[in-house]
C-alpha cells in the first residue's frame, strides 16, 4: 500500500511527555491525521538516561490536555499498552521518542511484521546510544529509505513489505 496524498495517516507516538509534538501536528497537519495514539507513562523516565534523572519528562501522571477526538492516550508502560491489534490497516507513521533501548525495542518487535510500504518511522534521538542501537540493528535496512534527518533525528519510509 502506497500513501496517497489525500489519505489520512494513523500516527503512533511512543513517548509523549507534555504533548508538544502531538500539539504541533494537530495544529499544522490537521487534515493529514486520521488518528493519533500516544503512548507514555506520563510519570517520566523509568531510569536515568544521559543527564536526565529517573522521572525526568514527567507530566504529573496526566496526559496532555489536547482536545481532539482523534487522540487516544495509552497510559502506562508501553510493554503493557501497545499491541499489534492497535495497528490500523492504513498508512502509518511511528514516532519513537522513548529514549531508552528496551521500550523502543519492544515497540519495534511488535510492529516490524506489520510494516507496510509507505509507512514512516521517525526516531527522535537518532544520535543517542539507545535509539541509535535500534536504528543500526533494525530500522535502516534494505526495506527502508532515508527520507529526512537532522543532527538529532532520522526519518525513514518503508519501501516494501518488511515482515520477518
Amino acid at each position: 500500500m502506497v500513501h496517497h496524498l489525500n489519505e489520512p495517516t494513523a500516527f503512533y507516538e511512543f513517548g509523549v511527555a507534555h504533548g508538544y509534538l502531538t500539539n504541533f501536528f494537530i495544529n499544522h497537519f490537521d487534515k493529514r491525521i486520521g488518528s493519533w495514539n500516544g503512548f507514555d507513562r506520563f510519570i517520566g523516565l523509568p531510569m536515568s538516561w544521559r543527564e536526565s534523572d529517573e522521572g525526568a519528562f514527567s507530566n504529573g501522571e496526566t496526559p496532555p490536555a489536547i482536545n481532539d477526538a482523534r487522540i487516544v492516550w495509552h497510559v502506562g508502560n508501553v510493554e503493557q499498552t501497545f499491541h499489534e491489534t492497535l495497528i490500523e490497516n492504513r498508512t502509518n507513521c511511528y514516532i519513537f521518542d522513548l529514549d531508552l533501548y528496551g521500550p523502543s525495542r519492544f515497540v519495534w518487535d511488535v510492529l516490524k511484521s506489520k510494516l507496510k510500504e509507505g509507512d514512516v518511522l521517525y526516531v527522535d534521538e537518532a544520535f543517542d546510544t539507545d535509539e541509535r542501537r535500534l536504528i543500526n540493528e533494525e530500522i535502516v535496512n534494505k526495506n527502508s529509505t532515508v527520507i529526512g534527518h537532522t543532527p538529532y533525528a532520522l526519518a525513514v519510509k518503508v519501501k516494501r513489505d518488511s515482515g520477518d
